[in-house]
Order: structure tokens, then sequence, then C-alpha cells
């Protein structure tokens, strides 16, 4: 592979040029979309009127809001100035909100009518000596006014800027920073990753030549554009092979998904496993509306192969893959390829992309290991420039060879797929025995009545912990934690087969779709549960 020695910005641009009519962004429930021209044209003005605020290369954006059709084109134009994006979810809580903001030092926030009422409850909650450091907030659509600019003003300031305002400001490099998004706190607080668009072209270029998604493909775009994998693994990813992106609305809805998967006629489909759940169980999901989709990516946290299989067999998305990846790796590291047999999509997330290297080690002495044995999961190539305003745990995440130790259990063939077997710190001991929650929780998407399953241990005693499983059950299907068990004394055996059982209908989870395991094992209520001998 050859290496892109461009920022986002530029390598935008010779895609812009060959496709300047082509619909590059369409937004089904605000009505609005763009050419590739039309973007480059708004992402301009976005950019000379930032720079009639006073920022300049280095400063901070931060962007609170949901899918609106003008969030990739305010990235583009941070880019072309060498701003630093800080994506932010839209449903943040304000202390949280708090903490991001001074933790990134930003200055400009770019967000919603809803969003700054959530920025003004999180001004109120500091010290009055310690204020945040955002000195101007923008508010998309037709907002404006309380001390607020509004996005039009913006552009309309952008319009007083002649192109000759960009021939004296220096020019970003591919390795500056060009982001900092924050894990999206599955075990504690978050920390910001530094990221430049050295790893986040080359990564993105490398995913969709593996997916074999090009300018024909029309990418069906619902995933939070805050996290990751909707801001690059898909959003940025799509642009930069001249892609079309349908936006079927500002959060995810299944209904209006499926709906623009038909009407659209989108071609690749990409989310995490409890999206592709909600969509499986939604009402209006008939085959018809699967129809024209034939490629795509299911990430973002352990897929179930039952999940795989009826994705794959029953709805005919036959190029949709399985893949791995970090915002510490600057999104994938590992991917299938569309023509991989059935056997490894269930079992596997891929080999290595052509861009970065991955090998399994000792998680104890760093130690590698061979073909096939179980170990921590690391990878080099195209990492994150570090930790914001944490050295020491960029060294502790980073050895002295570069290789970014994941926290991750896995295995490789010797053909170099890997399997993921979970987070190490989710292993459970039983009777200083390990279980990988993995294990337990595949064996129960194959129960017909259940939607979701996670297992996680819990200490009951001085003795160890026990294991227990919560289920949530389909869409107007009743569950009980008898039938759970019942279907575990037929399918599990020992150690394996948990004690406890609970049914819930929604779990903690991240917005990107990712359980947050360290809250589930924290507020079950074991008097709820049912226990089984």
């Amino acid at each position: 592979m050859v290496e892109i020695q461009k920022t986002i910005y530029d390598a935008l641009l010779p895609l812009i040029e060959a496709y300047p009519e082509r619909r590059a962004i369409l937004h089904l429930e605000e009505g609005k979309g763009f050419t590739y021209r039309e973007m480059k044209e708004e992402a301009d003005l976005v950019s000379k009127g930032l720079l009639s605020t006073g920022l300049r290369m280095g400063n901070r954006v931060g962007i609170l809001a949901s899918n609106m059709a003008e969030w990739m084109i305010i990235w583009l134009a941070l880019s072309k100035l060498g701003l630093i994006l800080i994506p932010l979810d839209p449903g943040i809580e304000p202390l949280d909100l708090r903490y991001i903001l001074s933790d990134s030092d930003a200055e400009v926030l770019v967000t919603t009518e809803e969003g700054l009422e959530r920025f003004k409850e999180a001004e109120s909650l500091g010290p009055k000596d310690q204020p945040l450091p955002v000195k101007e907030t923008i508010v998309l659509g037709e907002g404006g006014g309380r001390g607020s600019m509004g996005y039009r003003e913006l552009l309309d300031l952008g319009r007083n800027v002649g192109e000759e305002v960009f021939r004296s400001l220096p020019r970003p490099k591919p390795s500056d920073p060009v982001a900092i998004m924050y894990t999206s706190g599955t075990t504690g607080r978050p920390k910001g990753v530094i990221l430049n668009s050295l790893g986040l072209v080359n990564k993105s270029m490398a995913s969709m030549a593996r997916q074999g998604i090009d300018h024909r493909d029309r990418l069906c775009l619902f995933f939070p554009l805050f996290h990751m994998f909707g801001n690059t693994c898909i959003a940025l990813s799509g642009l930069l092979v001249g892609a079309t992106l349908i936006m079927p609305s500002n959060t995810f809805d299944p209904e209006k998904v499926l709906e623009a998967m038909c009407q659209e006629r989108c071609t690749a489909i990409f989310g995490s496993p409890s999206m592709f759940l909600s969509l499986w169980d939604h009402s209006s999901s008939k085959k018809g509306s699967w129809e024209g989709v034939k490629k795509g990516t299911i990430g973002g946290a352990s897929c179930p192969s039952e999940l795989m299989r009826r994705l794959v067999v029953d709805l005919g998305v036959k190029g949709l893959v399985t893949a791995y990846g970090i915002t510490e790796a600057s999104s994938w590291i590992s991917m299938a390829d569309p023509e991989d047999p059935m056997e490894l999509k269930l079992k596997t997330v891929g080999r290595a992309l052509p861009c970065c290297e991955v090998k399994i080690v000792d998680p104890e002495t760093g130690e590698d290991l061979g073909i096939g044995s179980q170990g921590e999961i690391v990878t080099r190539g195209y990492l994150m420039k570090g930790y914001h305003n944490l050295p020491q745990a960029t060294e502790q995440a980073i050895d002295r060879w570069g290789w970014f130790h994941t926290g991750d259990l896995g295995s490789m063939d010797e053909r170099g797929y890997l399997r993921i077997l979970g987070r190490i710190k989710d292993v459970i001991e039983i009777k200083g025995k390990e279980v990988l929650p993995a294990e337990i929780e595949e064996v129960f998407y194959h129960m017909p009545k259940v939607s979701e399953a996670y297992a996680f241990g819990v200490q009951v005693s001085k003795g160890g912990q026990e294991l227990v499983l919560m289920a949530r059950p389909k869409e107007g299907v009743d569950l009980t934690p008898e039938e759970l068990w019942a279907f575990a004394k037929e399918h599990l055996e020992g150690i394996k087969r948990p004690r406890f059982y609970g049914v819930t209908k929604e779990f903690p989870k991240t917005k990107s779709g990712k359980i947050q395991r360290f809250r589930l094992q924290k507020e079950v209520d074991m008097t709820k549960l049912s226990s089984f001998e």
C-alpha cells in the first residue's frame, strides 16, 4: 500500500475535482444535501468564518450535535485550517461535557439549541474562578442570539473574506493533530486520543479497498458521527472514495433506516451488533428493504455468529464483513474480506489491514505467542499521537517498540485471521478457572426468544465469583429466568453454566452500542435475580 501524505482536506480535493456534481451527502430527515462541489464551497466559507473569529492552527473546536448534514463539512473546514476537532456525544451529561471541554481546551463549540442548553448547564457547574475555555458558541440550524453566533452568520462572515487570506497562513501537515476523540467510557472516565490525518486517511483508504467500496456506492450512515465508527470508518472513508452518504435521520431510528435503505438504493450498511439487532427485530424489516445492500461492516463490539448468519444468509448481504478496530489505532486494525467463507466471518474479524501489523503476546510478559495461542492483541502502524494530557498513560499503552497494547484477548491462525475473545478485564474467574463472557453469550444467541445476552461475574462470597447471565427478549416476546436456566442446562456444562439469571428490557451501553459491563456489574440487583443449582 502506497502511503497517502495528505491532510483530510487535501485528500478530498481530487474527489471533488473528479465528481463535482455527484451527491456527497443526502440527509433525508432534514431534506438537505450537498454535491461534492457544494460541500467544498460550504467548507471553505466555514473556514473563512472561523478565521474571522480569531481561530488559528492548533486551536480546538468541539462539535456537540447529532447527525446533521453539516457535521462533516465543519470537520473538512477545520482540517483546511489545521484546527483540531473535538467530537462530543449530543447526549453527554453536563458534568462530563465540562470535563471534556476543559481537558481538551476547546475554544469554540459548534452545537444545536439543545446542545447550547446543555453547555450552559455544564458552564454553571464549576467554580466561578475556573471558567470553561470556550470563548465562542456557534449554533447550527436557525439558531443564534443569547450570546451565540448562528451558523448562517458564520457563513456570512466567510463571504466577506477573500481567498488571499489563506496564502498568509501556515499549511497544516498530515502529521499534525486533526482530532482529539474521547474514548467511549466502557471502563471508566474517557481519555482524549490525539489523531492525525496521516493515520485517519490511510486507514480509511485501506478499509475501503478491503471492502471493495468505491464511488459507485451509496452508504447508509446512521451510526453517531461523534464516534470514530461514524465520522471516520463510514463518513470520511466514504467521501475519500467518492461515494454518497445517505443519512436517514439525526438519530438512529430503525424504521427510517429501513426506509432509506430501500428508497435511496443503499448499497452498503454499517453498524454495531446491537443496531443490526434492532433493524432485524423491527416490524418494518423485510427482505425487500435489504435488497440492494450487498456490502458493509459490522463492528464496534463482538458480533454473535447467529446475527451474522441472519444478515448474510437470510437477508443476502453477501459482502458484509466483520472488523476490529479501536480509536487509538486510527480506526480499523483487521477486517474480513467480502469473499471470505461464512466460517471465517462467523469466527474471526479478518486479517490485519496492509497498513498495520498485529500479533498476540503474553499479557504479563509481553512475549510473542505462537499461532493459535490465546493472549493480548497488540498492533503497530498509524497509531494515535498519544493520550491528551496523559503522558504516563501513553507510555503504558505503547511499548518501546511501538506496539499498542489493546487490552483485548485474542488468537491468530496461520493465515493471519484474528479471533477476538473479549476484554482482559472482563475475564471471569470461577473456582480458580478463567471463563470468557463471549463463550457464554454466544450460546444464548441461539435461543429463539433472546435478542441480547451478556454474562459477567459477581462477588457473592469470599470464595470467589459466581456467573450471572442477563438477557433481553425479542420485541413482543415473554422470557423467564427459568427458560434461560433450562436452555443453559441443555447447552452448557460445568463452570460455564451460569448460576444466576435475569431478564431486562435494556442494557447500559455507550451511544455507540458497546455494553458497559462495569455498570452492569455495579447496578445489578442480586435480590431480583433467579438462582439455580
